[in-house]
């Protein structure tokens, strides 16, 4: 029996409200369990509400450790190694698709296949080098790679250079005949041109700085330079883990992510639009 139209409605709405659930309740679990007396996290079993609500947990946050520097520390990493993604990656996808020259697709093969690359692979070369130009327990380590061609780059060049193959032809030709030369081209062309493209990727540049977990503990030692992501580490020791503080710098440390995203929604959707016209 076929089902009607409304039934079949019905019933993806039903499978996506039900993946949506599984999804969020993840997350739900963080919230209370922020909320929640920490000698209690565990007493009351699973439950969608906190028994006992406090704040306890975020006060807690400053006292041992000092969250807020932390906090600062990921906001000034995050948004330098977003600017330095931004540039690189645009003008690298400009490169790859305004010039012809030998070896352009051989170039752009060895940089695709860098998104295959795990950080784990070169972390301990860029130890090396970071060590000996002596950017080691300094918050530079963490964002000036990006202004170079950073290795989570691969993706925004991708994406940049799709986008700009889009561009007709026509207006790259009028610009040169009007005297502008290729950066003058990149400026005032095809960078407006691609501008929600820019915005997805400035939200994975931000987002893959802010959730960086290796790096911090890897090349940061002072505690006052840690950032958010590598200092949570620090609520758990080899015996316990402080669950409530943990949930709770956790929360803290999703909003900034989250707010990014709901400002750049808009964005979102004009790149998907404009790729599905114009693919």
């Amino acid at each position: 029996m076929r089902m009607s139209r409304r039934s079949q409605a019905t019933l993806i709405y039903a499978v996506l409200i039900a993946l949506a659930i599984i999804i969020l309740l993840p997350v739900w679990s963080m919230v209370t369990t922020a909320f929640t007396p920490e000698g209690i996290v565990f007493m009351d079993g699973a439950r969608l509400w906190p028994s006992k609500l406090t704040f306890e947990n975020f006060r807690k946050l400053g006292k041992a450790f000092p969250f807020g520097r932390w906090y600062v520390n990921s906001v000034i990493t995050s948004t330098l190694f977003t600017v330095g993604q931004v540039i690189s990656c645009s003008m690298t996808a400009f490169a790859l698709s305004y010039f012809s020259f030998r070896g352009r697709d051989a170039l752009l093969l060895v940089v695709l296949g860098t998104i295959m690359l795990p950080f784990q692979v070169i972390m301990v070369p860029l130890f090396w080098l970071m060590k000996t130009i002596g950017l080691t327990n300094s918050l530079v380590a963490l964002w000036l790679p990006a202004f170079f061609g950073d290795i989570t780059g691969s993706f925004g060049i991708f994406l940049l250079r799709q986008a700009f193959l889009q561009i007709p032809k026509e207006y790259s030709e009028a610009a040169r005949l009007d005297g502008a030369n290729p950066f003058k081209v990149f400026t005032s062309i095809y960078l407006p041109m691609v501008r929600p493209f820019l915005s997805v990727v400035v939200v994975f540049s931000f987002m893959t700085s802010w959730n960086d977990f290796i790096r911090p503990i890897v090349y940061i030692t002072d505690m006052d330079l840690m950032t958010v992501t590598g200092g949570l580490s620090f609520f758990q020791s080899q015996w316990s883990v402080s669950w409530g503080p943990l949930m709770a710098g956790t929360l803290l440390a999703t909003l900034p992510t989250l707010v990014l995203y709901l400002v750049a929604q808009k964005q979102f959707m004009q790149m998907a639009v404009s790729a599905g016209i114009k693919g």
